[in-house]
């Protein structure tokens, strides 16, 4: 339901594609050798691929091909400085909330829809090289609570940090 609602992935390949791209460069940052090379004096490897698209983005030629509706979800995505796993352990303050609805609020639904599918991905994949046999991590319970974070972040595209 999540998929094709809010993330609307399944009716449009352009979403999926831009959301393919995203999850094969999301960890290009990850390589101290192409933050050297490309974003210099930057360890976050976010910083660095959000540096690196927005000085050279030449040198990332499935982001550059992308629509410019989905280059700016990715931007988006990368300049969020909010760490969903500490949301869902009830570790964020109002001011983290703050920050998302700001750095969200321009592109709305969409930017949120997108960079929480990104995060979904990012979460099921962890150990993926260990099993073919599916997520080790997002199981029934952390889907819940996944669910769960979801909901609140997406109140945040209708109302105000306070409600």
């Amino acid at each position: 339901w999540w998929i094709e609602n809010v993330v609307k992935l399944t009716g449009d390949p352009v979403a999926v594609d831009a959301m393919l791209c995203f999850m094969a460069i999301h960890d290009l940052g990850k390589i101290r050798d192409i933050r050297i090379d490309l974003s210099p004096g930057i360890c976050d490897h976010d910083k660095a691929l959000l540096y690196i698209i927005e000085s050279t983005p030449e040198v990332l030629p499935s982001y550059l091909r992308l629509p410019h509706f989905y280059q700016k979800l990715i931007h988006c995505a990368l300049s969020v400085e909010f760490n969903f796993g500490q949301f869902l352990q009830g570790e964020n303050l109002p001011t983290n909330l703050l920050k998302v609805k700001t750095m969200l609020g321009d592109e709305g639904k969409d930017a949120v829809a997108f960079y929480l599918f990104h995060i979904f991905v990012d979460i099921a994949g962890t150990s993926g090289t260990r099993t073919w046999e599916g997520s080790l991590t997002m199981d029934q319970s952390l889907y819940s609570t996944f669910q769960d974070g979801v909901d609140c972040l997406e109140m945040l595209t209708t109302e105000s940090v306070d409600e």
